[in-house]
């Protein structure tokens, strides 16, 4: 056999090979996309919940949400170890937001230098999981971007 003849040979195989593949529905265009990975999820929807709305926030007690209303105080604890954000008309018992100084670097380099400051009589949205803390819903903040300053209309 010449190797032109070989070659057409293979060629021919190969064609045959990938011919019966598709078939017995192994190339199908079922088959192709079942190999394909899963569709991303739908972004999953937050609800927001106004402040003042405690008894809404407590029951979302171990979900995601995110609060809004305005910043009575924003400080560091005396130890400088917690951010604490108190909210104007959140009550004795309402809800309130937290950080840990391990992440003040990356919160104050998210608002101006000095989070504390940028957040005070702002009105702003928290985004996180709400847990109870001497029986008030908080939100703990690890990340600038659970933090929304919401601009003034």
């Amino acid at each position: 056999m010449t190797s032109r003849f070989r070659l057409l040979v293979a060629v021919s195989v190969v064609c045959l090979s990938i011919g019966s593949a598709f078939d017995d529905g192994r190339w199908s265009a079922a088959a192709v996309a079942a190999d394909k990975p899963p569709a991303p999820a739908p972004a999953e929807e937050i609800p927001v919940l106004a402040v003042t709305d405690v008894a809404a926030i407590k029951a979302a007690e171990g979900k995601k949400v995110t609060v809004e209303g305005t910043v009575q105080t924003a400080a560091w604890s005396k130890t400088g170890k917690v951010l604490n954000v108190t909210f104007a008309d959140a009550g004795e018992n309402g809800f309130l937001a937290a950080a840990f100084s391990k992440y003040k670097e990356a919160l104050d380099a998210a608002f101006e230098g000095d989070v504390a400051k940028a957040l005070t009589g702002k009105k702003v949205k928290v985004t996180g999981t709400v847990k109870m803390f001497k029986d008030r819903p908080e939100i703990m903040i690890e990340k600038p971007e659970q933090v929304v300053v919401v601009p003034a209309s």
